[in-house]
């Protein structure tokens, strides 16, 4: 997985004393012992066949799978079985892969090419066979991730699958689990194991007038108070909604807010915070508040995102508020950045989060986590690449097509693009 380059250094140089096999129960019985030299290890030979995750491997002639945790469960047992040799020649085994010409094959599941002379005075030809199989459905940054096993955030699924993340693989890393589905708007909900401090009665529904509420989440003191301030004074951000909420730590004036306790995240190898636990907190707020209920569209944004409701709204042509449907700002995921939610879907969460989104709570940022969450609950994903510019660059404001554009982190580079912008 992406991210363990430096847990697979450190592992090389300590593994020197480490075990020189990881025999049954690391292994399937069957494998090949670590003498016949099989395992590999990014690409190299491995002599005690236990790697890092996604670094496992074995060398032509063996199938490699996953075996269970070595190394003090921080790698994974390298597990090679031999493989029958699929060549054919004149319809029978061949174990060399070494025929005379038109006569070399491949067992079926094979394609058949044919190679460079071999064989008694160069007079027969090699025998290649490329298995044929359909590619995994998994993705890690965007290409085939044949573990599947990618650190939060970065895993998903090709077309036609819908991802959701399980549990722990390896370290921080979590499985990807990709689910086939027929027809993309209407995925399956998926049930839960542990259940967040989310108010569980029901929200009536309400008749949307088809403006925005917007709120956000941000700390009493530094440059996020002095962002929210600012944005207040000048009637800017959520504030040109129709419907608002500011949810901090301790009281903001002059800003109403409303309180909802300490911000205790910690800090997450991936550059952001592991801040899920406290937007649940908001999240219990919003849905007992109901302000939401009486707009067409939800919107969540970061104190240091410009944006535009107005624009937003453009974006959200050929949409029905009605229906379950939130905005995935990039390919792989919701950025925490701006985040939209139809009246359909939070309707949805207002009558079921707390039964269905119940996993992944803490191993990523709150964008990921209310994502998996919308998929969970049935909603499905509009991919929109337009709304949400984030280069930190306020020359780039002037771009009328994005509806908000992130990161400005104090209020002079937060007026630059708002400048630019109008």
């Amino acid at each position: 997985p992406a991210g363990q380059s430096a847990l697979h250094g450190l592992m090389a140089a300590t593994l020197i004393a480490a075990p020189t096999v990881p025999d049954p129960p690391y292994c399937p019985v069957g494998v090949a012992p670590a003498s016949e030299g099989a395992c590999l290890e990014n690409d190299k030979h491995d002599p005690d066949c236990c790697a890092g995750g996604g670094a496992g491997g074995c060398k032509s002639g063996y199938k490699f799978s996953a075996g269970k945790s070595c190394w003090s469960n921080h790698a994974v047992a390298t597990c090679c079985m031999k493989e029958e040799s699929p060549c054919l020649e004149k319809g029978g085994h061949d174990h060399d892969c070494c025929a005379w010409p038109g006569e070399g094959g491949c067992k079926p599941g094979y394609r058949f090419t044919a190679g460079k002379a071999c064989g008694w005075h160069d007079k027969y030809v090699e025998t290649k066979c490329e298995e044929e199989r359909e590619e995994g459905a998994c993705l890690e940054d965007g290409r085939h991730d044949w573990d599947c096993c990618a650190q939060p955030g970065h895993g998903g699924c090709k077309a036609g699958y819908k991802f959701s993340e399980g549990k722990h693989c390896f370290g921080t890393a979590v499985w990807s689990k990709c689910e086939k589905v027929a027809k993309w708007p209407n995925w399956q909900s998926r049930a839960s194991s542990f259940s967040p401090s989310l108010s569980t009665h029901t929200v009536p529904g309400a008749s949307a007038t088809g403006g925005t509420f917007c709120w956000l989440v941000a700390g009493s003191t530094g440059n996020e108070a002095a962002l929210v301030k600012n944005e207040y004074a000048h009637k800017m951000g959520i504030f040109r909604c129709s419907d608002w909420s500011v949810f901090t730590d301790n009281p903001l004036p002059p800003v109403p807010t409303t309180v909802i306790g300490a911000f205790n995240s910690k800090w997450a190898f991936w550059g952001s915070w592991m801040n899920t636990r406290v937007f649940l907190r908001a999240w219990d707020t919003i849905v007992q508040e109901g302000k939401w209920a009486k707009q067409s569209w939800t919107i969540k944004v970061d104190a240091d995102t410009v944006f535009f409701p107005d624009r937003v709204l453009g974006h959200t042509q050929g949409l029905s508020p009605t229906d379950k449907v939130y905005i995935k700002n990039t390919w792989k995921m919701m950025l925490g950045a701006i985040e939209v939610f139809s009246h359909g879907a939070m309707q949805e969460y207002a009558n079921r989060g707390k039964s269905v989104c119940v996993s992944n709570i803490d191993v990523t940022g709150e964008d990921g986590f209310f994502g998996g969450c919308m998929d969970a609950l049935g909603a499905w994903a509009k991919f929109d690449g337009t709304i949400l510019m984030s280069s930190g660059n306020s020359g780039a404001c002037g771009n009328g097509a994005y509806a908000a554009f992130h990161p400005f982190k104090n209020v002079g580079s937060y007026w630059a693009c708002e400048g630019t912008a109008r």
